[in-house]
C-alpha cells in the first residue's frame, strides 16, 4: 500500500480560493483526465528531477498529495504537477488529491475517477491526520 500524506495540514494561508476554516478532503482523480487537465494548464511545466523525486517516493510506498483548487473550467495547482508525472508514469489508474470540501464536487466534476472505491485498494490514507476521501 501507499502511504498518503498532506501538502499541508491548513488551506487557507495557500490561496485566496481557500479559507483558513475549510475542511481539507480527498478526491480520487482519474489519472488520465487528472494529467490531460494539468497538461492543458497554461502554467504546466515539466522539471524532470522532481518528477524522479516523486517516483522514487512512490518506489518507497510514499505519496504526497497533490493540492487543487477547481477554476471555472480547469484546475489550478497549489502543489503537484510532479507527483502526477511519477504516478501516471507508474500507471497508477487514480490518484488522490486534495482540496477544500465546498470545492470537491466540482473537482470530481472535472477530474473524479469513475470507480474512486479503487484507490483503497492501492493507498492507505491512516497518516492523513483525519482528512477523509469525499
Amino acid at each position: 500500500m501507499i502511504k498518503c500524506s498532506l501538502f499541508s495540514n491548513t488551506l487557507g494561508h495557500l490561496d485566496d480560493a481557500l479559507d483558513e476554516n475549510d475542511t481539507q478532503v480527498i478526491v480520487i482523480a482519474d489519472t488520465a483526465r487528472l494529467k490531460a487537465v494539468m497538461e492543458s494548464n497554461d502554467l504546466y511545466y515539466l522539471n524532470p528531477a522532481r518528477i524522479d523525486l516523486h517516483a522514487r517516493y512512490l518506489d518507497k510506498d510514499m505519496f504526497e498529495m497533490p493540492l487543487v483548487v477547481p477554476t471555472e473550467s480547469s484546475l489550478r495547482w497549489i502543489e503537484g504537477f510532479h507527483q502526477i508525472n511519477a504516478a501516471a508514469n507508474r500507471k497508477l489508474p487514480v490518484i488522490p488529491v486534495t482540496t477544500s470540501a465546498a470545492l470537491a464536487e466540482r473537482v470530481k466534476a472535472l477530474v473524479g475517477a469513475s470507480s474512486p472505491e479503487s484507490a483503497h485498494e492501492i493507498f492507505e490514507f491512516s497518516g492523513c491526520h483525519g482528512v477523509t476521501v469525499a
